[in-house]
């Protein structure tokens, strides 16, 4: 869309636009490419409340089912190092997802409950 005003003074006129890069179209096709932006990576410190020892998953959501899990002990503290928008899930064995949190930005603890099935919110 282009808007333009035209202002007479005498025998001359000037034209201006509002959007200044219609004078150069690649600039356009330009700002329009998108900019992918990297997960900034977060450090959980993950309490596990429960007595039993646990099987988990941090990592990205698309790797969940890849078999890529840890044990944890029970009534025990663990650091994490993933990234933002990566999961922390309970497993129950390697192919089952008993709860999931979500590594959200400003989270830096993650706590699971005393009965291993969920977490505290």
């Amino acid at each position: 869309m282009i808007v333009a005003a035209v202002v007479c003074a005498g025998n001359g006129a000037f034209a201006q636009t509002a959007d200044a890069n219609i004078a150069n179209p690649s600039m356009l096709a330009e700002a329009k490419t998108p900019v992918e932006v990297q997960a900034k990576e977060v450090t959980l410190t993950l309490k596990n409340d429960c007595t039993h020892n646990l099987t988990l998953f941090a990592g990205s959501k698309k790797e969940v089912f890849d078999g890529k899990s840890q044990a944890i002990g029970g009534l025990s503290t663990n650091t994490l190092y993933i990234k933002e928008g990566d999961v922390v899930c309970i497993m129950t064995n390697p192919k089952t997802i008993q709860a999931c949190a979500v590594a959200k930005p400003g989270v830096t603890k993650v706590e699971i409950n005393p009965s291993g099935n969920g977490f505290v919110k």
